[in-house]
C-alpha cells in the first residue's frame, strides 16, 4: 500500500467511526426523551417512585446535548426538594442520592460544574440524614 492508499483508508475508517457515534448519540437521545416523558406522564399519574427511576433513567442516557438528561436531572431535584418541604425526609433522600449517582454515573470528568452538584447533594444527603436522626433520638 502507499501511503496516499493508507491515508485514504484512514480517513473511510475515521468517517465510518464518525457516523456510527452519531447514530449512537441519536439512539440515546431518544431513549432519554422517551424516558422523560414517561417520568413525566407517571409523575401526572401519581408514581412517584416509577418516575424517579425514568427520570434516572434518562440522565444516565448520557450523550452530547442531550437536554432530557437535563430536565430530568432538575425535575429529579424539584421532587427531592417538594419531598423535603413536605416533611417526607427519606423520600428526599432517595431523591437527592439517586439523582447524584445518575450524575456521578455520566461524569467524565470534563465538567467541573458536574463535580459541584454532585458535591452539594452529597452534602445536602448528609445533612438531611444527620437532621433525620436528630428527629428521631427524642422520639425513643
Amino acid at each position: 500500500m502507499t501511503g496516499r492508499q493508507i491515508v485514504r483508508v484512514l480517513i473511510w475508517i475515521s468517517a465510518l467511526a464518525f457516523v456510527f457515534f452519531v447514530f449512537l448519540w441519536i439512539g440515546m437521545a431518544v431513549q432519554s426523551s422517551r424516558a422523560c416523558r414517561a417520568g413525566e406522564k407517571t409523575l401526572a399519574g401519581g408514581d412517584e417512585i416509577a418516575a424517579q427511576a425514568h427520570f434516572e433513567r434518562s440522565i444516565r442516557c448520557h450523550c452530547p446535548l442531550n437536554v432530557w438528561g437535563k430536565q430530568s436531572a432538575e425535575r429529579l431535584e424539584a421532587m427531592a426538594r417538594s419531598y423535603e418541604e413536605d416533611g417526607k425526609i427519606e423520600r428526599a433522600i432517595s431523591a437527592y442520592e439517586a439523582l447524584m449517582t445518575s450524575l456521578a454515573a455520566i461524569d467524565t470528568g470534563w465538567s467541573p460544574s458536574r463535580r459541584a452538584t454532585i458535591e452539594r447533594l452529597e452534602q445536602k444527603a448528609l445533612s438531611l440524614r444527620r437532621e433525620g436522626k436528630k428527629t428521631q433520638s427524642p422520639a425513643k
